[in-house]
């Protein structure tokens, strides 16, 4: 005679499982404790940091929240479960909460047709690694000191139930970049426009790619490709869900993982370039740890040295508006209609920091950030940077017997850039 856990392991099956998972014999002990597990972390606060796309209330509570400590042994624990019920056939589908700082990730969607897919123009035989490498090298070229780091990538695939067609995505998942969520949108407009740049390119891997994409579906374009806005959930691995509840729709797109990079700055020649090496496929490491790796949040604090700012992003203070020459404006004031006044805010044209380092440090730091600079001594404690030799342009001053570091600009545009960098260098 069946038992209730036979029972319930059975409608779970019909009801929530897929066919790319197992369906063999179940522990029935080891099922109950890992039931058990989850039922620890059940919640119904609003600031839970995990949520089902789907009612299991066998397993949690109906809201479907969990609330996991952020500690490397809880999340192993909830990693740990994940793989479990994927063993058995019972996929959670949940989705993580995705924090204010976060891990850099990067999710890359490609349509196809009844019939065919991407994947197969993604990672072309004899050419497999070369589009990761291309988005390898955009996002670290915003990071010349981090010297090496890794980057996971996953892969949903399938024809979606939703629109007919094949779709494939990728979700890159940088796991020693560190940001806030701002920062994470211009790193992701500035990928977006490195992508058309090199799908107009002449020649090249990435030129072909764009093409066959486009020739396979018209949607296939950077803009339309590319995440750049960032959902309050994302989809942990193994979820199919792409939907919340009541509608809970399945797209036959589980999450699953692909591989893992290497990711090196190193010099050569003088100049800086990124390096990516295999360093892992999806078979060769248990689920769980992969799990646990696509997990966004992290105790490791913002990655410093983010030098696409102001001279890659255009980090903002500026903002598209009334044109003053370079397009741009600063402090637009809107008025109760929503219109927005011709008047330009004022802006300083000096202003001075505290910096404790060294003139080498902060040689260094510039040099990072504005690579190209000019430098001139001043005394034995003092050094000036310009941006070029004419005695016209912006500088930045910094004394270090004093500790001090001060700007002085001749536009608004140049003050607010001059001031971003001094922010950087200083923090």
């Amino acid at each position: 005679m069946e038992t209730l856990i036979q029972s319930a392991i059975r409608e779970l099956r019909m009801t929530k499982g897929l066919n790319c998972f197992s369906n063999g014999e179940v522990n029935q002990q080891e099922f109950s404790s890992y039931v058990g597990t989850l039922s620890l972390l059940k919640t119904d606060r609003k600031d839970c940091s995990h949520v089902s796309f789907h009612d299991i209330p066998e397993l949690y509570s109906d809201r479907g929240r969990l609330s996991v400590p952020e500690t490397e042994r809880c999340e192993g624990v909830l990693a740990e479960s994940i793989a479990y019920f994927q063993s058995i056939g019972i996929p959670l589908h949940l989705c993580e909460r995705v924090p204010e700082k976060s891990k850099f990730f990067l999710t890359i969607g490609c349509m196809g047709t009844k019939t065919s897919s991407a994947l197969d123009l993604l990672f072309p035989v004899g050419r497999e690694d070369e589009f990761v490498h291309f988005v390898g090298q955009t996002i670290s070229e915003l990071f010349p000191r981090l010297e090496k780091h890794q980057v996971n990538v996953y892969v949903r695939h399938g024809t979606s139930e939703s629109i007919g067609v094949y779709k494939t995505s990728l979700k890159f998942i940088f796991q020693d970049i560190i940001v806030d969520q701002k920062t994470m949108i211009l790193m992701r407009e500035h990928f977006t426009k490195k992508l058309c740049q090199e799908f107009a390119a002449e020649q090249g891997f990435l030129k072909e790619l764009g093409d066959a994409l486009k020739e396979l579906a018209s949607e296939n374009v950077p803009e339309s490709m590319v995440d750049v806005k960032t959902s309050t959930f994302t989809p942990c691995v193994g979820c199919d869900k792409v939907t919340p509840k009541p509608v809970c729709r399945s797209e036959n797109r589980v999450l699953v993982p692909k591989a893992s990079y290497t990711l090196e700055n190193l010099e050569v020649k003088g100049t800086k370039k990124v390096f990516c090496s295999l360093l892992n496929t999806s078979d060769e490491r248990k689920l769980e740890e992969w799990i646990q790796e696509s997990f966004l949040r992290t105790p490791l604090d913002l990655t410093p040295d983010f030098i696409g700012a102001q001279t890659i992003l255009r980090l903002p203070k500026y903002h598209k508006g009334i044109s003053h020459g370079s397009g741009y404006t600063r402090g637009l004031a809107f008025g109760p209609c929503g219109r927005a006044d011709a008047k330009v805010a004022p802006y300083e044209n000096s202003k001075t920091f505290t910096y404790t380092g060294s003139i080498q440090d902060f040689r260094d730091r510039m040099e990072a950030i504005m690579p190209g600079g000019h430098f001139s001594v001043v005394g034995t404690t003092g050094i000036v940077w310009r941006q070029a030799e004419a005695s016209n342009v912006g500088k930045i001053v910094f004394v270090e017997a004093g500790a001090k570091m001060r700007f002085i600009a001749n536009s608004s545009k140049q003050a607010d850039l001059l001031e971003d960098i001094c922010l950087q260098i200083a923090q």
